[in-house]
């Protein structure tokens, strides 16, 4: 077992309207109308039960993104709220929450006659000595661990066909996301698994964060004798002074 710190914070940016990322913050969520928290919030929990912790960034620019980051996080605590069978690992659990944040958006969708309605999904489990991470879309998540910052998430987007055509100065679509009707096309989301080391730090964020910060400057200020509320309010700070493009949230776990 061991114990985690964890901060998460959220922000419109300097340039949208609306926030349309959400996030699961061990039972927390945002409401679906919001404009983010004020400040870092930060709770102490240990790795004796299931731990979670998930970014939800609505599809920019699309209809109702905002809606569809508050149906998942929506979701996933009810599916969160269930008991969870022991034969049942953190992996099943995240496959099958996965479908059914998709079909809940989907039926949504239909509802509002909003095509396009999507959002991204990048999940966090920490259990005893394991922990998983589980992402659909470009949302991304981040691990450091004796000094250096590794990837543990799966790009689903088109950049490198983009950059096979020669294509620049274009964001790349999504080819994978919550809320893509099950008759056009199945969701896979990756998984990764790990063991859990004293001193890991657990970075999930949208790209409102990593389109204005480099992973470098991220590892850098990891790294800083600063506690993960004061390391999220630094990374937002620098995002919004370099533009703010985008909605940013940030969530941190530290392992002691």
């Amino acid at each position: 077992m061991y114990k985690i710190i964890a901060s998460c914070i959220s922000h419109c940016g300097m340039v949208r309207e609306m926030n349309e990322d959400n996030l699961y913050f061990d039972g927390k969520f945002l409401e679906e109308k919001h404009r983010g928290l004020e400040k870092a919030v930060t709770i102490h929990r240990d790795t004796s039960q299931l731990r979670s912790f998930a970014i939800f960034d609505g599809m920019g620019g699309e209809k109702d993104g905002e809606v569809a980051s508050y149906l998942a996080a929506v979701q996933f605590r009810q599916e969160m709220g269930r008991q969870i069978t022991e034969s049942e690992s953190p992996r099943d659990f995240l496959e099958k929450v996965c479908l059914d944040m998709n079909q809940t958006i989907c039926e949504e969708a239909v509802k509002r006659h909003a095509q396009g309605m999507g959002t991204t999904a990048t999940i966090l489990c920490l259990k005893n000595e394991e922990m998983t991470v589980c992402n659909l879309g470009d949302s991304p998540a981040f691990l450091v661990r004796e000094g250096e910052i590794f990837p543990l998430h799966e790009e689903h987007t088109n950049r490198h066909f983009l950059e096979e055509q020669g294509i620049a100065f274009r964001k790349p679509s999504l080819t994978q996301c919550l809320g893509i009707p099950p008759e056009e096309m199945a969701i896979h989301p990756y998984i990764h698994e790990d063991d859990i080391r004293e001193g890991d730090q657990y970075l999930l964020c949208s790209d409102g964060l990593t389109d204005m910060v480099s992973r470098e400057e991220i590892h850098r200020i990891l790294q800083e004798n600063l506690t993960p509320g004061d390391c999220l309010e630094k990374l937002q700070k620098q995002a919004l002074e370099r533009g703010g493009k985008d909605n940013i949230t940030i969530i941190l776990c530290r392992i002691a």
